[in-house]
């Protein structure tokens, strides 16, 4: 039974089951998407026991030729590269009345939905996000496909902090052989287009590194860079006004970071950066000056006590009551000592007299005390060396290496340049590891995923 003769939602009596279609190979679990166009159900393929993304098309009643072309072209699309920061196409076909075609699952949430629980992000993390777009893009126009639709709601998070870049429905390629009609008319989100897809001139990859650009400056401001008035006055002023400076909106936000958002957003296409590949070298150097890591995990590392400090930290709003119960604490150490200062002035005995300090050893004959052997330099060095030492369980665990590498640049940020920058490159491989690792499905429910 086609979906389209299925009752509607508000027409199902209460505390009946949702009625669900019936689709050979695959069941379906749950709803994730519900478009004008198309359906994305969480689903398990039968024969091989994994959780998909299932994206169904009703065959009846018969979709236009437009809509059907553009399913099929961003089937086909997904299929012609495959990257870790690009959802996997599985299988494809039509099946018991359905078009279909079975993609990754990625568990997590959309940086939209993130924008809206958060407010705006840190420029860290928007580097972090931004870098692996950029690599998608890279992939992408390699293969001579445009996304033309790059924005916060196309952008998916898993747990790890891995992007995937969807939302390849109106992905243009011109090795398909596809209709004209399908770019007849001018497509996109007006809050994120470049200034010639607004026009309706041919769009190139420039196109979608103006379409980078204003979403980092969503990211970290908190709104697209023309947010107010209808569509066609969004529009409009892509094509005539200049955004505000980032780093006027957001005052201490790098300025290297902040110039290049503006150079994506230029209304020329020959003033942006050339290529996605210089645009990922850019920001990947941001990067490795400021890693981004989960800050529950670096905490974690630093205190070695995975198991009761990872449950505490996993609860909601726990740094606030970390923060809350410190400041308790401290507020009542001072309270008792200086209870205790003014009870030994009231005649009450003192507490005993310290032991005599044991004094510090002594520098060898000739030397300069100023250049002995620093304590912490030493500490350093043996941390150092048993991270290296751990090397072999890093290559399996990447994000351990992460952790443990990132804590290591906190914890000594006055460490040699030598150690420092042997550190940077290891953090980096084993955030290399840990990205291009694959991943099981399961996981959170994905509320608003556009391929």
């Amino acid at each position: 039974m086609s979906e389209a003769h299925l009752p509607k939602a508000d027409q199902i009596p209460a505390g009946l089951p949702e009625l669900r279609p019936q689709i050979g190979g695959f069941t379906l679990l749950e709803k994730l998407y519900d478009g004008s166009i198309s359906t994305v159900y969480k689903a398990r393929q039968d024969r091989l026991g994994r959780i998909v993304a299932l994206k169904l098309l009703a065959e009846y009643p018969p979709p236009s030729d437009v809509v059907l072309e553009r399913f099929n072209r961003a089937t086909y699309v997904n299929a012609q590269v495959v990257h870790p920061n690009l959802v996997v196409l599985y299988e494809s076909g039509t099946r018991d009345g359905y078009h279909f075609s079975a993609l990754e699952y990625v568990p997590g949430q959309t940086v939209q939905e993130l924008l809206h629980e958060r407010g705006r992000l840190s420029e860290r993390r928007s580097v972090h996000i931004g870098w692996q777009v950029a690599r998608a893009l890279c992939a992408l126009h390699e293969r001579g496909i445009l996304h033309r639709n790059l924005k916060p709601k196309n952008i998916l998070l898993d747990p790890n902090g891995r992007v995937k870049l969807v939302g390849l429905g109106l992905a243009k390629c011109d090795a398909a052989c596809f209709s004209r009609n399908l770019d007849a008319q001018t497509i996109g989100t007006p809050h994120f287009m470049a200034p010639e897809m607004i026009r309706g001139y041919t769009a190139d990859p420039r196109s979608d590194l103006y379409g980078l650009g204003a979403t980092l400056y969503a990211l970290v401001s908190g709104r697209p860079p023309f947010d107010r008035g209808l569509p066609a006055a969004v529009m409009a002023k892509h094509l005539y006004e200049q955004p505000k400076p980032l780093n006027e909106v957001v005052p201490g936000l790098g300025g290297e970071f902040a110039a290049l958002v503006m150079q994506l957003m230029a209304k020329e296409p020959a003033m942006r950066p050339g290529s996605a590949r210089e645009v990922a070298e850019r920001l990947e150097k941001l990067a490795e000056r400021n890693p981004y890591v989960e800050e529950r995990r670096a905490w974690v590392a630093v205190a070695s006590k995975r198991g009761v400090a990872e449950r505490l930290l996993s609860f909601p709003r726990a740094g606030l009551f970390l923060a809350t119960l410190t400041v308790v604490f401290v507020t009542g150490l001072a309270a008792f000592g200086a209870w205790w200062a003014l009870s030994s002035r009231d005649g009450r005995p003192a507490s005993p007299a310290p032991a005599e300090a044991v004094p510090p050893p002594a520098v060898a004959p000739g030397t300069d005390r100023a250049s002995a052997p620093d304590a912490s330099a030493a500490r350093m060095v043996e941390e150092f060396k048993r991270l290296v030492a751990q090397e072999a369980q890093f290559r399996r665990e990447g994000w351990r290496g992460v952790s443990e590498w990132s804590a290591f640049l906190r914890v000594y940020p006055t460490a040699p340049e030598q150690y420092r920058a042997e550190a940077f490159r290891r953090l980096n491989q084993y955030r290399q590891i840990e990205m291009e690792k694959p991943r099981p499905g399961g996981g959170q429910k994905e509320k608003d995923l556009e391929f």
